[in-house]
């Protein structure tokens, strides 16, 4: 059945630890509320939330909504205790060797020829200073290790949020380090950067990446600038007009994901509507069902907006007071456009 659809109880609230140590200003609220994102594990079906970072939240436990089951759990538990006795100063990681909560923003990826979660965030607690640090999170064994490039962007020293996107076809993520103008190449195999020039685009805050595999482009948007970089040759980037996308463009960190099953991008920025993003034309067509997850968050959605291929539907988390929705805009196989 084609439309929004409640996954009844799975509301964040309900499996949020309550520990005063790691509460901050806002508690477990701030993994929704505050610039996080989400990723979407196509192997199991999950999304999975990660987030917190400068005063509002200190917790580090990972979250994952099960599409299938309709259940969100908590999988690990928060560093407490003497781990995090380096707290006040700000650590790159918590004394148990776990990362310290941050913004997530475009920092959340599936790994999927890995299996490992990629994280590339901001924000870190308590302080809100950036960060360089990669860590990868093992899904298997529900282990966090720190990886260790030697070239990296480095928005500790800039402040350019996270921008990463997963390429599924090649296996690299690609980020651009907005402050700068640097488009990057991440080899997760390698633990490498590589840095693949110039470029005048996805410089604001609170954009959204995603790259389309098929057409071997990565596409930032929000904020009121929508622009595409391609994959191979000169890597020039090219502002869009999106006929038909502004609530989309001007929207702060919308949920913008690709659909395999139709070969668009498909963004939603709160409400009812949905917006399917035709490349070839530069424009988008928009759906409106009924029962949808509400406003968006004001600080964005970034990837807590997914596609999932195996079931062909959306899976957005908007609100941690309010359950999960799954959103269905086309059969299997069919077309919604």
């Amino acid at each position: 059945m084609l439309g929004w659809h409640v996954l009844a109880h799975t509301e964040l609230s309900g499996v949020c630890p309550e520990l005063e140590q790691i509460r901050g200003v806002e508690g477990c609220s701030a993994v929704i509320a505050d610039w996080n994102g989400a990723l979407a594990d196509t192997k199991r079906n999950r999304l999975i939330l990660w987030g917190g970072g400068h005063s509002g939240y200190f917790g580090n436990e990972v979250y994952a909504l099960d599409i299938e089951k309709s259940t969100l759990q908590r999988i690990t538990e928060p560093s407490t205790g003497e781990s995090l006795s380096n707290l006040k100063s700000c650590p790159e990681e918590y004394g148990d060797g776990k990362p310290n909560a941050r913004h997530t923003y475009n920092g959340l990826q599936y790994i999927s020829r890995l299996d490992q979660y990629f994280v590339f965030g901001a924000g870190l607690s308590p302080c809100g200073n950036f960060s360089n640090g990669i860590w990868f999170f093992d899904p298997v064994r529900l282990t966090w290790a720190k990886r260790n490039p030697k070239t990296h962007p480095n928005p500790a020293q800039n402040g350019s949020i996270p921008m990463t996107a997963y390429d599924s076809g090649s296996g690299m993520v690609y980020e651009v380090e907005g402050n700068v103008g640097v488009f990057w190449k991440y080899n997760p195999s390698a633990d490498n950067w590589e840095s693949l020039g110039d470029v005048k685009a996805c410089s604001r805050l609170n954009m959204t990446a995603v790259i389309d595999p098929v057409r071997k482009q990565y596409f930032c948007i929000g904020n009121g600038s929508f622009s595409k970089i391609g994959l191979s040759g000169s890597h020039k980037a090219m502002t869009l007009a999106g006929r038909g996308c502004e609530r989309l463009v001007t929207a702060g960190g919308p949920g913008f994901d690709f659909d395999s099953s139709q070969n668009r991008l498909v963004g939603w920025a709160g409400g009812a509507t949905i917006y399917i993003y035709d490349t070839d034309s530069d424009s988008c067509t928009t759906k409106t069902f009924e029962r949808d997850p509400g406003p968006q968050q004001k600080n964005g959605t970034f990837g807590r907006f997914r596609y999932f291929p195996a079931l062909n539907v959306f899976a957005v988390v908007n609100d941690w007071k309010e359950d999960a929705y799954v959103l269905r805009i086309a059969a299997a196989g069919g077309s919604s456009h």
